[in-house]
């Protein structure tokens, strides 16, 4: 099943952001199965600073991707202000297994 994720950055967390940065990238690169990143990236403000992050999870639960989440480093460090995820049905522009 796939589950998108959205997080919010807390206000002011750029540089603290920048710093995590690579320990957040390293946790999402384990996510090879269960869950499986396949879709990850920045959410923007408008003036193009990373203010959240988006992603679709290949996963086996909910529960597994939200324990992901809470284990990643933004979460931990006190970057995001929230994080939710819910289950999504993919219907077009789906990548072939």
């Amino acid at each position: 099943m796939f589950y998108i994720a959205k997080a919010q950055d807390r206000s002011g967390t750029g540089a603290k952001r920048a710093e995590f940065h690579p320990k957040h990238a390293a946790h999402l690169d384990r996510a090879i199965d269960n869950p499986r990143v396949v879709v990850s990236g920045p959410l923007l403000d408008q003036g193009d600073a990373p203010e959240g992050s988006f992603f679709i999870f290949e996963a086996t639960s909910l529960k597994v991707v939200q324990d992901f989440l809470g284990q990643d480093p933004f979460a931990q460090e006190g970057i995001w202000a929230s994080h939710e995820a819910q289950a999504f049905d993919w219907r077009r522009g789906k990548p072939a297994p």
